[in-house]
């Protein structure tokens, strides 16, 4: 006979699913851990100081998808005039995936193709924006990889400029994280990604306009459609301290996004790989907050900043300023006593001259509870010259009270020709003396 399944046993066989969905919706609100993000791998990047808030995975290789295509923005950008027109080839209407249907020999504008690239995520425009710059697709995979390599990306090996499915197309979040970063950086890509609606005119080749919209729905996301479970509620998606970047599909990548967000003075850089439908919001909603609302910055050194007045030998100034040489940001914990962070000066020994301006000349170091949290260089405000012969006589010189010196001068000629005289005086009595004897 069968066991018979009660209602008590099928509620608790279902409780474990219950509290998977739970954690899942669940969001901590003085902590952030793993379990919390569905996405396979995910980071939260401060944008000024660089310091890595949390991560899940963040050195795993991962396929981009199309977020792929901020590092073909970001060249793009920097090699092209964006009213250059470019003359679309026979190839490049054939590309696969999401596309904005280019023709052949249509002319189309750079600005125009960085817009279907980074809103309608237009893989035909991802193709045509490389040609231009590198006159082929493989050349200008050369030169992604290079660049990846130059921003410190050290896990990325690009294979297109679009994130179609390849299996040495790969990227990790850390590495994608400091790709969004550089690319911010950039005034036209910044605006491009924080754009909603764009409208390509028609073309020779195209007589109807062609539409585009921004698929990261943080930037407009409303309505029963567009929401996510977020902290007890149903809210929308959108979330107007999002100033967008980019999102990305394919079956094998899942769901991927890349944004940054701003309040309060700070930005951070946030990166999901591998998440499940709107749970790339979730994700990176709880990302965004974390890093915003539980950590602010701390500005430790600002470049130029005087620091210390040191000694400097053999120079034509006998004392040096010792300035910082590059800002230091640190982001720490929120509430953080501006006191908790210790600071210690250590100067070369014995500065010499000659020294430039800018030289090194010995390092500024900064902890926290007894950890190293940063280090900046110490250089020389201006450039001490070696000092010279006739800079010792012309110091001399300066330094010298003349009417003393000439007054300690006669009396020690006085005091002399006293001596002389006295030393005259007892020979001649001398002389005297020996010839009355000699009589």
């Amino acid at each position: 006979m069968a066991n018979k399944i009660t209602p008590i046993k099928k509620l608790l066989m279902t409780f474990p699913l219950i509290l998977s969905i739970l954690a899942a919706f669940a969001v901590p609100s003085h902590a952030l851990t793993s379990f919390d993000i569905v996405g396979e791998s995910a980071i939260v990047m401060d944008y000024d100081s660089g310091e890595i808030l949390f991560c899940k995975n963040p050195d795993k290789k991962m396929y981009p998808a199309s977020t792929t295509k901020i590092m073909t923005a970001l060249l793009s950008i920097e090699a092209l005039d964006l009213d250059t027109n470019i003359v679309i080839d026979d190839e490049t209407p054939f590309t696969e995936g999401s596309r904005i249907y280019l023709f052949a020999d249509e002319i189309i504008s750079v600005k125009d193709l960085l817009h279907a690239l980074l809103l309608e995520s237009a893989n035909d425009a991802a193709v045509a924006l490389a040609k231009a710059v590198s006159g082929d697709v493989e050349s200008f995979v050369d030169l992604m990889n290079k660049r990846a390599k130059e921003l410190g990306a050290k896990n990325t090996h690009f294979s297109n400029p679009n994130g179609l499915p390849d299996e040495t197309h790969v990227t990790t979040v850390r590495d994608m994280a400091l790709i969004a970063r550089q690319a911010y950086e950039n005034d036209v890509f910044k605006e491009i990604v924080h754009t909603v609606n764009y409208v390509i005119a028609p073309t020779e080749k195209q007589p109807e306009s062609r539409y585009l919209k921004n698929g990261n729905r943080f930037l407009w996301g409303t309505g029963n459609a567009n929401q996510i479970y977020y902290d007890g509620n149903w809210i929308d998606i959108k979330y107007p301290i999002v100033d967008g970047i980019k999102t990305g599909y394919t079956i094998a990548a899942q769901q991927c996004l890349v944004t940054t967000a701003s309040k309060g003075g700070r930005r951070v850089i946030t990166a999901v790989f591998k998440s499940q439908q709107k749970n790339i919001y979730t994700d990176t909603r709880k990302l965004i907050d974390f890093g915003l609302d539980s950590f602010e910055n701390m500005t430790l050194s600002n470049k130029g900043e005087r620091i210390i007045t040191a000694d400097i030998y053999g120079g034509k100034e006998t004392s040096l300023e010792v300035v910082s040489g590059e800002n230091l940001i640190q982001t720490v914990p929120a509430g953080t006593p501006v006191d908790a962070v210790k600071s210690e000066i250590h100067l070369n020994e014995n500065i010499k001259a000659p020294v430039a301006e800018g030289d090194l000349v010995g390092e500024m170091t900064f902890s926290m509870n007894e950890k190293l949290i940063g280090t900046v260089p110490l250089t020389a405000e201006k450039t001490i010259l070696k000092k010279t012969w006739k800079d010792s006589l012309s110091e001399f010189a300066k330094k010298t009270n003349w009417p003393l010196a000439f007054f300690i001068l006669f009396l020690l000629y006085i005091a002399w020709r006293t001596h002389v005289t006295i030393k005259r005086l007892k020979r001649i009595k001398k002389t005297k003396q020996k010839n009355r004897k000699s009589r």
